[in-house]
């Protein structure tokens, strides 16, 4: 389902963030190949998105930023729901990101969807 939710937000120019759940639960090589994934599958001339690994605050205004304007940044966000890493900066995130506007009314804020990948 992951792959059609892409398409339709690509079809329509929407910008796109990734968040990464479970991080304290999966192991480091398997955390390197899900990021190297979504990084092939973001930069494959089907998208032409440039994946940015959130991880700092300056990382959390550079995204949000774009959201305006170059939709063609797609901000990672590695959260644990467990630790509560990652969860400050998704939080940030979505406080300083401009909700979605088409003309001067507002269309629409944040849309979530998942997969979840075995391991």
């Amino acid at each position: 389902m992951m792959k059609e939710h892409l398409a339709v937000a690509v079809a329509l120019n929407l910008p796109l963030v990734f968040a990464v759940t479970k991080i304290d639960l999966c192991p480091p090589n398997i955390l390197k190949q899900t990021l190297s994934d979504i990084g092939r599958l973001l930069k494959s001339s089907a998208l032409n998105k440039m994946p940015v690994i959130v991880r700092t605050n300056a990382d959390v205004l550079l995204a949000a930023r774009s959201m305006s304007g170059d939709v063609r940044i797609a901000p990672i966000f590695l959260l644990s729901s467990v630790t509560g890493a990652g969860m400050d900066l998704l939080r940030l995130f979505l406080n300083v990101a401009p909700l979605r506007k088409d003309g001067s009314k507002v269309t629409g804020g944040w849309e979530m969807h998942g997969f979840v990948r075995q391991y």
